[in-house]
């Protein structure tokens, strides 16, 4: 079973040819390192490319040589479909050709764990999809499991990530854990406005806010933070799993790689959006 591409042609290019010189064009833009260092996860935006697309390049780029076998992908649930923890068992068809996922992991992190086989929310989420061109040009041999999570509590995320990661102990794989996120929705447009006079000034400023906490690796203030500000940023629940997760894991360095926003972009800040990337070392 294949999970075709639904946003090819919306968030980035449907042509192989253009698909693949967008995504160079964006990797030849960024500092490379030439040092790769052991990487347990990153925090990587999901918007159309043409605002998103620079974020996603300086934060994949940690990645270069790293030789990464899984990607372990929490996406956003923006349908609200399935279950809490929703994992594919299918592979992933883009432009680029076919991203294979890992049934015999995906199997038995369903048999360990809360996350169920549902593949109906896979069926209209992008917030994977958009991630696996990038994986597809830096990483092509690797395999990815695909989870659409729902909103919960910290400890439910606590009890997975905890189950995900004593499972990633137990194979002999190298293993990079993705949260695909973007940070504060605010506009009419998102039903947000927390204040409407300098809009830049303060958005960066929520935004810092939240990413602080992650920097800290604390999951519970981040979740903390969302539930106060109620900012509304979209990824949080697999955010708060990868922290959990690159913690267990033993990483002891978290950071902010880079930030900006959709009114950066479009000069447009009466709906904007946020954009941050950040690695878990």
């Amino acid at each position: 079973m294949i999970r075709k591409p639904i946003v090819a042609g919306q968030f980035y290019p449907s042509n192989p040819e253009v698909l693949k010189k967008t995504i160079k064009n964006y990797l030849e833009s960024v500092k490379q390192d030439k040092n790769p260092e052991k990487i347990y996860g990153l925090v990587v935006p999901h918007a159309g490319y043409i605002f998103s697309g620079k974020a996603a390049a300086v934060t994949y780029q940690k990645i270069v040589n790293s030789k990464i076998d899984l990607f372990i992908i929490f996406g956003t649930n923006h349908s609200g479909l399935g279950n809490n923890f929703s994992v594919s068992l299918r592979d992933f068809e883009t432009p680029l050709g076919i991203v294979k996922t890992d049934i015999e992991f995906a199997e038995q992190l369903i048999k360990k764990s809360y996350a169920e086989n549902d593949e109906q929310p896979h069926n209209y989420e992008h917030s994977i999809e958009v991630q696996l061109p990038f994986l597809q040009i830096l990483s092509p041999k690797s395999k990815i499991i695909a989870i659409a999570v729902k909103n919960n509590d910290y400890n439910s995320y606590k009890k997975f990530a905890s189950d995900v990661a004593d499972l990633i102990k137990e194979i002999k794989k190298k293993v990079c854990v993705i949260a695909s996120s973007d940070f504060t929705h605010y506009g009419y447009a998102y039903h947000y406005t927390p204040f409407t006079s300098k809009i830049k000034e303060n958005l960066y400023k929520l935004d810092e806010g939240a990413i602080k906490k992650i920097l800290a690796f604390d999951a519970k203030g981040f979740l903390d933070y969302i539930e106060k500000t109620k900012t509304t940023i979209c990824g949080f629940p697999g955010i708060a799993c990868c922290i959990e997760i690159c913690k267990l894991l033993g990483s002891s360095k978290a950071e902010k790689l880079v930030y900006y926003t959709s009114g950066d972009v479009s000069h447009d800040y009466e709906n904007a959006v946020g954009y941050a990337g950040i690695v878990f070392k």
